[in-house]
């Protein structure tokens, strides 16, 4: 299991007084990876460098990182607070090869997102907001 040593959780503690009683809450305050730590992330778990990245999906839950690697492979990265917890950050991996399919579609059944196909990793999400043109899009990650 890869696990990722990132930012820190925040733990916000507030405390409330009601008639003589004293509650403590507790809430935990989730942060992203950075573009660095991913990178740093792929080089102690893989042995490989990052040569691009390409944000393809952002939300305040989760965000989806493409890395393309100095020996031709594209990892993807699905940072939330889910699969750091879990320490599943990365989802696949696989070989660029020429004539690689990838297929980018500006419907899904989210309003803000689209999908993308790379190969046999088919229907990842994008946003639109990252990515308003789709060919644009296809082109970076060919």
């Amino acid at each position: 299991m890869n696990r990722l040593i990132g930012p820190p959780t925040v733990r916000e503690t507030s405390n409330t007084a009601r008639a003589g009683n004293v509650s403590t809450s507790s809430k935990l305050k989730f942060r992203f990876f950075s573009q660095e730590q991913i990178g740093d992330f792929l080089n102690a778990e893989f042995g490989t460098v990052a040569r691009e990245y390409l944000q393809i999906f952002d939300t305040r839950l989760q965000k989806i990182w493409l890395v393309r690697t100095e020996d031709d492979r594209l990892y993807c990265f699905l940072d939330s607070e889910t699969t750091q917890t879990a320490g599943q950050l990365d989802q696949w991996r696989i070989k660029l090869r020429p004539g690689i399919t990838v297929t980018v579609r500006p419907r899904s059944r989210y309003k803000n997102s689209g999908t993308v196909d790379i190969g046999k990793r088919q229907n990842w999400l994008y946003s639109k907001k990252l990515h308003p043109d789709p060919q644009e899009l296809q082109r970076k990650i060919r």
